[in-house]
């Protein structure tokens, strides 16, 4: 073979080379950055996802439950009391945000004070008691009840908490009369009466599950459980 021969030969030798270098390079490399990019796009929405998850609250069994306002209630001057002569100013049930907010929020929590219109003023108005069935049959599971300090007449009247789901109830220092069938048809299993309570009216607490019961704040009586 001359030398002319020899040179083309290696020529085409050295340009089989750099197609088989392009062939690999298009069949390896490119893929691999293409994958890069993907793997790089992936972690970038990851990312993403779990800031939004940490800002984001949990619609799961642990929801938020919005806190209970004066606005929730509705209100009403009662007049009508059996023992004590005096009128009372009471949450007589809920207003139609209340309404609402009670199928998402059973732990009820019942306002000290309301502010209200009084000869063109807005003052801010102690609430004195509770009105006759205000929440009866709420399916209510708890309960706190907020009293204006100071005050010692604080009225529950007849079947205010009537047939709901409460397990345990602290009846708050300031109470002074609990009306019949208050807490009727619950599923009370501790109760706690402080010093100022005078009055307990008639079936009060029937077809509860009261094992305990504290009747002042030095005196405690527990009750036999049904078998």
């Amino acid at each position: 073979m001359d030398v002319k021969k020899k040179a083309k030969v290696f020529y085409l030798k050295k340009q089989l080379s750099i197609m088989l270098i392009l062939v690999l390079l298009l069949t390896t490399v490119l893929p691999l950055n293409a994958i890069s990019s993907v793997a790089e796009s992936i972690s970038s929405t990851e990312s993403i996802t779990a800031q939004n998850q940490q800002a984001t609250p949990s619609n799961g069994s642990e929801s938020f439950e919005e806190e209970w306002k004066s606005e929730d209630f509705t209100y009403d001057e009662i007049t009508e009391k059996l023992i004590s002569t005096n009128s009372y100013y009471a949450i007589t049930g809920f207003s139609e945000k209340g309404k609402a907010k009670i199928l998402k929020n059973k732990a009820l929590v019942i306002p000290a004070t309301v502010e209200v219109m009084e000869k063109g003023n807005k003052v801010e108005k102690r609430i004195t008691g509770i009105g006759k069935d205000a929440f009866a049959k709420k399916d209510i599971e708890s309960l706190t009840i907020n009293i204006p300090e100071g005050y010692k007449e604080y009225i529950i009247a007849d079947g205010a908490f009537e047939n709901n789901k409460l397990t345990e109830i602290n009846i708050p220092f300031g109470v002074k009369f609990i009306e019949s069938y208050a807490f009727r048809d619950n599923e009370i299993e501790s109760l706690d009466l402080p010093e100022t309570v005078v009055k307990v009216g008639n079936n009060s607490f029937t077809n509860n599950k009261i094992s305990s019961l504290t009747a002042v704040s030095y005196t405690h009586l527990t009750l036999p459980t049904k078998r």
